[in-house]
């Protein structure tokens, strides 16, 4: 065998010019990535783009791309036999998966993918670069792997598959027994360095007589690069995109690179600081970032992901959740996808505001009948669905994907942009891949080929078609190997990113990677591949600049050892400030909106004021104008729903019992557990009905203790009759009358009325001084006690206002002194700790009972008024005034250290 040298400068050149003609047809031009490929095969057409001239030009493709073709090229030969099928990245790494678990199935791993994914690349890293492990460098980790990698092989044998490692020794017998059709030459372009079986390959071919030479490029003559000290990554970037643009504009024919260390993790800074920075006028000069997402995260990947989802959760257990539904909704590409999309929107933010855990099938219909087109194809899909069986092989499914995603209108009935048309096509290309995989997943449901479906698309790389007008490309490192432009600007030089840090593989002992000088195995590879491709990158255009932030944060950072090679220069790139003249500044306070119109109708109850107390500008945005925030999904049971509950579990006791002497009786015989529990069957079965039955019990058993002990209270306290539960009164709001509910109205003994409000959160707000403050917020129990005032026509017959607490985290006591579950105010001692007696109430001092009671009356009218004359200022006394607002960024609002609770 030659000895082909490890250097690839020491190979032969080859001539652009000569690639054309009569030679082309035996020539093979293999490159180090797709996109040199696409560059190589644009310079030899412009090589012979002259006026009446056609020639041949030569195959060109990857590396990586040349021997599966050579195995297929095999495979058509009648005397020579060739495995079924060979297996991409993917499938690979699917099998790899299989295999794991089915070796580890006593004692499964917590993460069989990253296992799976370190394994297939140790299998690859092992044949590529010839390592040995001697018997005194085993671990336990590369043990494992040695079983794992037998049961793989074995398979692979079993489906008769090759994967990308085992076919490169396929392909190697197939040569070495001559049984390939060669070319006569091949040229090389773009390679830095061989591994050992790569060069056992071309090795083999010069055996044969096969010619390996490299290709010429144009390589400028590289000037000393130059590099620009930056305090920030962020300044790097906006100093290359300003350098970028000035070049493109003085340099209407020249071709310019940005090439980042980083620019998986820089990509979308990247394009934010292009796209400002490259804006002229009402054009933006175009660009090109070579870094694509996963197709999962493309708009239509993730809807088709996402629509096939609902199919799969509904046909399983004939209930969604709100989330994944909502998602689908959202994502839209459907049918109606356009005309329905605010119908669609309408339904999740109904689900969001109702709190809705589960979503039933039959609701899930009923929700979405009001988007006919969407109702009528999804239900279509949906009988067509479940017509299938429950396990099919992938291909089966790969139908099933497609016929379902088709009858559901997929994707969408608007005109799609070129980007969009190319993302639908890598859909339809990845369900095929998905179809091959049959060989490795067998029979498996719905919900697991989804999954499978899903990985595939995460694993799928997309990037659109490149802007044939763009004169600036955004690369990385291995991106821009081999490529050539008129000036170029690396960044990210620092010595924490440049060169990397190492990486060994886990499952190889870490003695075997540095022996074979693998990549990513130690910190000296790593810094000679920095060195080598810093090299390369200097000569690929005859202008090269450089640049490393000296800062991250609060940290330095020290450039990379590789720029000791570069001169600094000063930074004569930075973006040019805009120089404003100054002008008067108008300014217009507006802090009132319309006053409320006779005909408008207003909703929201007690409210409505309670908002207008703490901030003006929330109540006219909410209950003017219809905004609210979009609440999040609900997961879990939300204090709202075991408000319902605890509220209505009182309202149907008080029902039953009527009074304080009842209650006495029914704790003295214990029947008042029973009552509790058959009252907290009925209610559970209303109000707790969306919750699965585990979590319906517990909630039950969570709140009756807390009701019994409140009862337990209740029963202590001065001699009472229940006037009524829920009562409705109604309120004056302009033209339109408030439905008020008040939980509770008990009368004492002198005739005198007790109004009181339950809370079912965790803490109780100390209202004596919120209601006695200039600007009186938590006004609902004083709403109550106007209104009832109101209707006495001055007798006051309200002698106490009380706010109670059903809550986990507080204990209901006898004690006066200890209990913080009750708060409030009263004329005289009515027996409740926590309700302070007036002449006791330091805040109310000076006023007696009516007095205050009167206060609290024009406290209530003060914010009617300001509220139906439209007032709508943006003011908040306290911080916690706007805790639980929803639109805080519509208020511009914003706690500061300075705030204080008034």
């Amino acid at each position: 065998m030659s000895d082909l040298p490890l250097d690839i400068a020491a190979l032969d050149n080859v001539a652009l010019h000569d690639l054309t003609g009569d030679c082309a047809r035996s020539t093979v031009v293999l490159t180090i990535n797709n996109r040199l490929s696409r560059s190589v095969m644009a310079s030899l057409v412009e090589n012979i783009r002259e006026p009446g001239q056609v020639l041949e030009i030569p195959t060109v493709m990857p590396w990586s791309n040349w021997l599966p073709h050579l195995l297929k090229q095999a495979s058509f030969e009648s005397d020579l036999s060739s495995q079924a099928i060979v297996l991409d990245h993917f499938g690979s790494l699917a099998l790899w998966v299989r295999t794991i678990e089915a070796a580890e199935d006593s004692h499964p791993l917590l993460d069989v993918n990253l296992a799976a994914r370190s394994a297939q690349q140790a299998d690859a890293l092992i044949d590529d670069w010839a390592i040995k492990v001697d018997a005194n460098e085993t671990t336990e980790e590369f043990e494992s792997f040695s079983r794992w990698q037998d049961a793989y092989r074995q398979r692979l044998h079993a489906i008769s598959a090759l994967d990308s490692n085992t076919l490169v020794a396929r392909v190697l017998s197939l040569l070495q027994a001559r049984s390939l059709n060669l070319p006569k030459t091949l040229v090389l372009s773009g390679f830095s360095e061989f591994s050992p079986r790569m060069r056992q390959v071309l090795s083999v071919l010069r055996d044969q007589g096969i010619e390996v030479k490299k290709f010429a490029e144009r390589t400028p003559v590289a000037q000393t690069p130059r590099c620009v000290t930056l305090e920030t990554h962020q300044d790097e970037w906006m100093t290359a995109a300003c350098w970028a643009k000035e070049k493109l504009l003085s340099d209407p024919q020249g071709k310019f690179a940005i090439i980042a260390v980083s620019l998986d993790s820089d990509a979308a800074h990247a394009r934010r600081t292009l796209d400002d920075v490259l804006k002229t006028g009402e054009v933006s000069l175009p660009y090109n970032v070579a870094v694509g997402r996963p197709l999962s995260d493309w708009n239509p990947g993730r809807a088709a992901l996402l629509w096939l989802k609902t199919f799969v959760q509904f046909s399983a257990s004939q209930t969604a959740t709100p989330k994944d539904l909502g998602a689908a909704l959202l994502a839209g590409h459907c049918a109606g996808h356009v005309a329905e999309a605010g119908a669609r929107a309408s339904i999740d933010a109904r689900w969001r505001s109702h709190e809705t855990i589960a979503v039933t099938l039959a609701a899930w219909q009923r929700d979405i009948a009001v988007t006919e087109q969407l109702a009528a194809n999804w239900n279509m899909a949906f009988q067509h669905w479940q017509k299938g069986s429950a396990s099919l092989d992938c291909r089966s499914w790969a139908q099933r994907f497609s016929l379902t995603l088709g009858q559901l209108g997929f994707p969408g009935e608007r005109s799609q942009s070129s980007v969009h048309y190319q993302v639908t096509e890598a859909l339809e290309k990845l369900i095929d891949r998905f179809a091959s995989l049959s060989p490795i997943l067998g029979l498996i449901d719905a919900h697991e080929a989804l999954a499978w479906l899903g990985r595939l698309a995460r694993a799928s790389i997309f990037q659109p078609q490149r802007d044939a007008a763009s004169r600036l490309d955004v690369l990385g490192l291995l991106e821009a190997e081999g490529g050539h432009w008129d000036g170029v600007w690396l960044l990210g030089l620092s010595d924490e990113a440049f060169p990397a840090a190492p990486n060994p593989n886990p499952f190889i002992p870490v003695s075997a990677l540095s022996r074979s000088s693998a990549p990513r195995s130690t910190a000296e590879r790593e810094l000679h591949w920095a060195q080598r491709i810093f090299e390369h990158l200097c000569s690929v255009a005859p202008e090269v600049m450089t640049s490393f932030a000296s800062r991250d944060g609060e940290r330095e950072l020290r450039p990379s050892p590789v720029l000791k090679v570069a001169s600094l220069v000063k930074n004569s790139w930075a973006r040019p400030k805009v120089q404003i003249s100054s002008i008067r500044l108008e300014t217009f306070e507006d802090q009132r909106g319309p006053a409320v119109l006779e005909d408008e109708v207003i909703k929201g109850g007690a409210n409505i004021l309670v908002t207008q107390a703490r901030n003006p500008l929330w109540a006219f945005f909410q209950y003017r104008l219809g905004v609210k925030g979009l609440r999040p999904y609900a997961d879990i049971p939300s204090k709202t729903i075991r408000g319902r509950f605890i509220h209505k579990m009182l309202e149907r006791v008080w029902s039953e019992l009527k009074d304080q002497e009842t209650l006495q009786n029914k704790l003295a015989n214990d029947s008042l557990n029973t009552l509790l529990s058959n009252i907290a069957t009925e209610v559970a079965a209303l109000e707790l009905a969306q919750l699965p039955e585990v979590l319906r019990q517990m909630e039950v058993d969570r709140d009756l203790p807390l009701i019994h002990q409140w009862l337990e209270v209740e029963s202590q306290r001065a001699p009472f009759v229940v006037k009524g539960v829920e009562v409705t009164q109604h309120l004056n709001l302009g033209s339109s009358q408030l439905d008020l509910v008040i939980d509770r109205i008990d009368l004492l003994e002198d005739g005198t009325q007790v109004v009181i409000d339950y809370k079912s959160s965790a803490a109780l707000t100390s209202v004596l001084n919120d209601w006695d403050s200039a600007r009186p917020v938590n006004v609902q129990l004083p709403i109550y006690a106007s209104i009832l005032l109101e209707q006495a026509k001055g007798e006051c017959g309200v002698s106490a206002l009380m706010l109670v607490q059903i809550h986990a985290k507080q204990t209901h006591e006898t004690s006066r002194d200890k209990t913080k579950s009750v708060v409030g105010l009263a004329k005289a001692d009515i027996g409740v700790a926590g309700v302070i007696v007036l002449p006791h109430v330091k805040e109310f001092s000076g006023r007696d009972w009516l007095g205050a009671m009167t206060k609290m009356q024009g406290d209530v009218r003060a914010l009617t008024e300001e509220f139906v004359s439209g007032c709508a200022s943006n003011e908040s006394l306290g911080k916690n005034d706007l805790t639980y607002c929803d639109i805080k960024p519509l208020l511009r609002f914003f706690d500061t250290e300075e705030d204080t609770d008034d």
